[in-house]
């Protein structure tokens, strides 16, 4: 497949001149809340006036990415995947993560079973659970290519109507050596071995970069849609064990239910040094000083939510109380966020290998969110019983009614970061909230490493530590449907972690812990509402990572330990185990590679979630333990040049040992089923 731009100035001028502002205006953005970006306009217009030059050909073939840290201002250097090791792991939850809670389709909810490996609740906890299939503004790849780079990356799996696709597609080319461009697109579409639990998600991002010597654009627009039908479970988890019965025989507790989640972001980030030349200038004197090494930076992130959750038989009894329509259930949820961070940073300190730099600023945050509240009853005159209104029948109709909440925030926010050379760096930074919503809210966050000896005996020492107090999202505190309703004045969450690791490349060892320290911790309990444990739960990781050879059989080794200082209200797995084991050979000279192997998954006995679908939340349960299931998957994986392929037989042992495989109350993982894939990446 072959991706061009017809006519590269042209497209390069229309999508800095037109493009970006007209995303902007079709999402519809308050103008006052957008205001800073005016800051760098004027760069803006003249990256566009600049002229283009034709990429060299029969250069070598390269291509570097990166992402954006350091506040979203710096660039990150990142790896492309074309390794052939682990190439068969396709689905999103278990690259995620070797153990999670899920409800056992591909694009259906998930949360991972390690307390480091989740995030707090976001801003819009509805897309929480759904977050891995999504594309993430402050998450994106940008890269520079001598040469048009495509990626194409399929995989299917099991029989018509119970088929699963996961397709990722991408393309990037420099239009010159300073700016770059393209799009990333990701289908995720399984029908579900169980009845009604097909979900579809397409997210489709646009990106591009330009750097020249005194600017710096990165910005990207991402569309992302999820579309499931929830099943609420299996009716009778006994039924697992009835040998003649097909997974679509088995009876589900919902029907008719859909959960539809879309978010629309863009984000920009700019640097300008204003006072910026470069060398000596002879003809006047003048040498290079402070002044021109000042630099500002401006940060956009533009987020846009829509959840609807539909079921045409609310009374089926699956839900403990119906508030608005016994008919039909239809709530929608709305939320919006932008924010501006703008921030400069100073001359820093360089001498030979010792260097120090420091950025600091200022951040507004714009929120606002609705959500359905109860109706009102009112009484109008049917008009055509009786032109007189005063002896007319009373007609009951319902008028629909909403929540809206408004909440604006300003922060000061900082980063600085140290470097000795190779051996040794040291970074900090973090953000206060001193006025509105969030006001008191912090975050800080530092860490440092040592890289020690060369060769196989390279280690990187690292470590990390964070304190944070976390303003509850807007929907904890307010939120109203046809099933749920709740209003909560809950404190800040609290968070102290530190965070240790021992890397050794060579050797194939990592080694690292987490200790937590949650304060105020917000769960959702028994019936799915959110409650706050106003007390400290300690929460200790441990993984062990460890890959060996003996001759041509190769072994991957994943060790995690966990312990949680309250399990009732966060019931986590002590112990996961991930390992793989396989053959590998060269053939045709050595330019094909085969592995023939097999992997073994296993999460010890713990209580584990119940979910609810009603609010996309996975929430308390005590009716059973789950875990202590073996999973075993065959795999081939074949890599020839640019191109990757892999054979799969995914939980092999179905059928073979008691099914008790639910990773969630109600919820179990898919049974035997066959996949195939590929990937090719090729230059053009």
């Amino acid at each position: 497949m072959n991706f061009n731009i017809p006519n590269p100035r042209v497209g390069y001028k229309l999508f800095l001149c037109l493009y970006l502002p007209y995303s902007l205006k079709i999402f519809k953005v308050n103008i006052n809340q957008l205001i800073l970006t005016l800051l760098f306009i004027p760069g803006l217009f003249l990256t566009c006036s600049l002229s283009l030059h034709a990429a060299k050909t029969g250069e070598e073939q390269i291509i570097h990415a990166w992402q954006l840290r350091d506040l979203h201002t710096e660039k990150h250097g990142v790896d492309i995947d074309t390794m052939i090791n682990g190439f068969h792991v396709h689905n999103p939850v278990f690259i995620q993560s070797i153990s999670s809670s899920f409800l056992g389709n591909t694009g259906l909810a998930s949360i991972p079973n390690f307390f480091n490996e989740r995030r707090l609740y976001s801003d819009f906890l509805f897309i929480d659970p759904f977050r891995l299939y999504l594309h993430n503004s402050l998450e994106n790849k940008y890269y520079n290519t001598k040469r048009p780079f495509s990626l194409i990356d399929f995989s299917t799996g099991g029989p018509r109507r119970k088929n699963e696709k996961i397709l990722n597609v991408l393309h990037t080319q420099n239009v010159n050596p300073d700016f770059n461009l393209g799009f990333r697109y990701l289908n995720v579409n399984s029908d579900g071995q169980y009845q009604h639990q097909q979900a579809v998600t397409n997210a489709i991002s646009l990106f591009s970069s330009y750097e020249i010597d005194n600017y710096q654009l990165h910005s990207n627009l991402n569309l992302n849609s999820v579309r499931a039908f929830e099943n609420g479970g299996l009716a009778d988890d006994t039924s697992l064990y009835n040998e003649g019965f097909e997974t679509e025989d088995h009876m589900v507790r919902l029907q008719d239910v859909r959960n539809g989640i879309s978010n629309n972001s863009f984000f920009i980030s700019q640097s300008w040094q204003p006072f910026f030349y470069s060398g000596n200038d002879t003809i006047n004197g003048t040498t290079d000083s402070w002044i021109s090494s000042i630099k500002l930076y401006h940060v956009l992130n533009y987020n846009q939510y829509r959840r609807t959750y539909q079921d045409n038989n609310p009374q089926s009894g699956f839900y403990e109380q119906i508030l608005i329509n016994e008919d039909q259930t239809f709530d929608s949820v709305y939320y919006r966020s932008v924010t501006n961070k703008i921030m400069t940073e100073l001359p820093g300190f360089n001498r030979g290998s010792i260097s120090f730099n420091a950025k600091a600023g200022i951040e507004n945050e714009f929120l606002k969110g609705s959500h359905n509240i109860k109706n009102d009853t009112v009484f109008i005159f049917d008009s055509q019983s009786s032109f007189n209104p005063l002896t007319s029948e009373p007609v009951d109709t319902l008028v629909t009614k909403r929540n809206e909440n408004k909440y604006q925030s300003n922060a000061v926010v900082a980063s600085a970061r140290g470097t000795a050379g190779k051996l040794f760096s040291i970074w900090g930074e973090g953000g206060y909230f001193f006025q509105g919503h969030k006001s008191g809210e912090y975050d800080l966050k530092g860490g440092l490493s040592f890289d020690f000896f060369e060769g196989k005996n390279r280690s990187i020492i690292a470590a990390e530590i964070q304190q944070r107090e976390i303003t509850p999202p807007m929907f904890m505190d307010s939120f109203s449907s046809n099933h749920f309703s709740w209003n909560n004045q809950f404190r800040r969450m609290g968070e102290s972690i530190l965070k240790g690791s021992v890397t050794m490349p060579e050797r194939k060892l990592a080694v690292s812990a987490n200790f937590n320290l949650l304060n105020n911790y917000i769960y959702f309990d028994t019936v799915a509402y959110p409650r706050q444990y106003n007390d400290i739960i300690p929460v200790l990781n441990v993984s062990l990572k460890k890959d060996f050879n003996f001759w041509r059989l190769n072994f991957r080794n994943i060790v995690k330990y966990q312990a949680t200082g309250n399990k009732e209200i966060l019931p986590l797995p002590d112990i996961s185990l991930y390992q793989s084991t396989w053959y590998e050979q060269k053939f045709i000279r050595g330019i094909m590679n085969v592995q023939i192997g097999f992997d073994i998954y296993y999460t010890s006995k713990y209580r584990g979630y119940a979910y609810q679908p009603a609010t996309s939340q996975f929430h308390l349960q005590n009716q059973r333990m789950l875990g202590n299931y073996p999973f075993l998957d065959l795999f081939i994986n074949i890599k020839h040049k640019r191109t990757r392929v892999f054979f799969k037989a995914e939980h092999l042992n179905s059928g073979y040992i008691s099914p008790e495989y639910f990773s969630v109350l109600h919820y179990p993982r898919n049974e035997r089923m066959f996949k195939f894939g590929f990937s090719w990446s090729f230059y053009n």
